[in-house]
């Protein structure tokens, strides 16, 4: 079973850094799904290509913004609404998508592969030990073991 504990380490480890540096940011998403701010943006272009991606603008205290994200083209076209959730610290970030499915979705994913690949590993190191060793680990207790045979004096 320590192989599988090993293997569920590297890889959260692995996930969560691919996330962090490749994807979203943890601490940004955290940031906006519990401090964000809700605004309207107006569509100014599509990516239809890439994930149904649009670009938009929005107002924060005067100051217009842009961004795109994904899931915002279909059915919209250049001028229409959509709505938006940005920081309001830094209103530049922003996120078109539901920030708390997003939090949900990336949690799951990194906490479910891990547990499932340690899950395959320690089925795997299990029946391992079972076919090389006669039994799930290498040495076997002494209550496992027959009582030895009665002597012909001791009967």
């Amino acid at each position: 079973m320590r192989r599988a504990f090993v293997t569920w380490i590297i890889a959260f480890a692995a996930l969560a850094l691919w996330q962090n540096v490749g994807g979203t940011n943890w601490a940004i998403l955290y940031n906006l799904t519990f401090d964000g701010q809700r605004s309207t943006a107006r569509v100014t272009g599509f990516h239809p290509s890439n994930h149904d991606e649009c670009t938009f603008t929005y107002t924060v205290d005067g100051q217009t913004y842009s961004g795109s994200g994904t899931g915002c083209a279909e059915g919209k076209k250049i001028g229409d609404t959509i709505t938006i959730t940005y920081a309001p610290e830094h209103p530049a970030t922003n996120r078109t998508q539901s920030t708390a499915s997003v939090w949900i979705g990336e949690a799951l994913v990194t906490v479910g592969v891990p547990t499932l690949l340690a899950v395959y590993v320690g089925f795997r190191e299990r029946r391992r030990a079972i076919r090389f060793n006669g039994g799930p680990t290498a040495s076997s207790s002494p209550n496992d073991q027959e009582p030895p045979a009665l002597s012909s004096r001791q009967r």
